[in-house]
């Protein structure tokens, strides 16, 4: 049992979303309270899925680190969830890649 569950697939999802009554402050671009101004946000979503049907999600993350994902997820698949230190060291401290797999 200690090899299981094992990763079968993962899928990263990046999607838009507005947010009203917020604009961005004019020098630095911090999000500040301005009625009637919509803002729109860009945010990635990963999601792990193993053989025993157990899936972990994680919504953050920055896109500098999503787009490092395609240089090791494939390294990913087969491998156990339960192997969690590996998996961390391999992933470098990316929390988009070790919160899905181990919460």
């Amino acid at each position: 049992m200690k090899d299981r569950p094992k990763i079968t697939k993962i899928e990263v999802h990046q999607f838009e979303f507005q947010l009203r009554d917020i604009g961005l402050e004019r020098t630095i671009s911090i999000p500040i309270y301005e009625l009637g101004a919509v803002t729109t946000q860009r945010a990635h979503a990963i999601r792990v899925f193993t053989d025993l049907g157990v899936t972990g999600e994680y919504v953050g993350g920055s896109a500098t680190e999503y787009s490092a994902l395609p240089m090791f997820t494939h390294s990913l698949i087969g491998r156990s969830t339960l192997d969690r230190e590996a998996i961390y060291n391999d992933a470098k401290q990316r929390p988009c890649v070790n919160t899905p797999v181990w919460g």
